[in-house]
């Protein structure tokens, strides 16, 4: 997993040895947007996560999500490695 350096709440996990990799049952994911401070509570009501691409950075497909506003997170469930990003 890395943290692309970036304005934005954004991580890239891959799986080592593999281009792509898809698992055979959902897993949930969960991604800290502590960082982003109270302004951005004023900003948005509630948070998403998104699936980005990482070469271009392009939003691709919102992944939903349950925005937990007490501990700051997003969890969301996957069957595939990816890019993603908090959103609002």
């Amino acid at each position: 997993m890395t943290v692309p350096a970036s304005r934005f709440v954004e991580v890239d996990i891959v799986a080592e040895g593999h281009a792509h990799y898809q698992f055979a049952r959902p897993v949930v994911v969960t991604l800290d947007y502590s960082r982003c401070g109270a302004s951005a509570d004023a900003i948005a009501s509630s948070f998403s996560a998104w699936y980005v691409d990482a070469t271009t950075r392009s939003f691709m497909a919102n992944m939903g999500g349950v925005d937990d506003r007490l501990f700051r997170r997003i969890l969301f469930s996957t069957d595939h490695l990816s890019g993603y990003a908090v959103a609002y």
